[in-house]
């Protein structure tokens, strides 16, 4: 009689587990993800070919622009690194060098060096910004939840004693978000 008993407390304790397995799995299956939505925000192409933004000659940085890039309540960004294009020239006829730098939120994310030819010939250049540490890919890498605004800003800069000019600049930011 106890055998039985043992066997039917058994029986129904394994029982009563399959149905709690079955009913867990039931109620949390995932339901699909939303859609991703692209979108691009760039900046305008900033005035004629004569409008320069141009360095300072003591090597300090120039601000070439700020974009804002908004990420909406709700939603998630993922984010591309941004190209940022132009043409640059610089005044050197020996060291015709120049940096870009990017900034998000006022937070170093990058630099390049740009070679222009020299005395002063612009020369059209795009740059993306370089995944240079393990902050920067992992802010890209990552979905950025908002609300929130990102600003990223473009300073150049060039060796002490001459300086740095561009011209017809832009950048381009692609986000993914859901």
């Amino acid at each position: 009689m106890k055998s039985s008993r043992k066997v039917l407390a058994i029986s129904i304790f394994m029982m009563s587990l399959a149905l709690t397995a079955y009913l867990t799995s039931v109620a949390v299956r995932a339901s699909p993800p939303p859609p991703l939505t692209f979108t691009y925000q760039n900046s305008t192409i900033y005035g004629p070919i004569a409008r320069l933004v141009c360095s300072p000659t003591n090597g300090g940085d120039v601000q070439v622009l700020s974009q804002n890039v908004v990420i909406s309540s709700g939603h998630t960004g993922f984010i591309l690194p941004p190209i940022f294009s132009g043409a640059f020239n610089v005044s050197s006829a020996t060291n015709p060098t120049y940096t870009v730098e990017f900034y998000v939120n006022g937070s170093a994310y990058g630099s390049i060096t740009g070679f222009a030819p020299a005395n002063g010939v612009p020369s059209t250049s795009s740059f993306q910004e370089p995944m240079s540490n393990l902050v920067i890919y992992q802010f890209f890498n990552a979905g950025q939840k908002g609300p929130q605004t990102l600003v990223w800003t473009i300073d150049i800069h060039t060796a002490s004693g001459q300086a740095v000019c561009v011209q017809q600049w832009y950048i381009d930011i692609e986000i993914a978000s859901t």
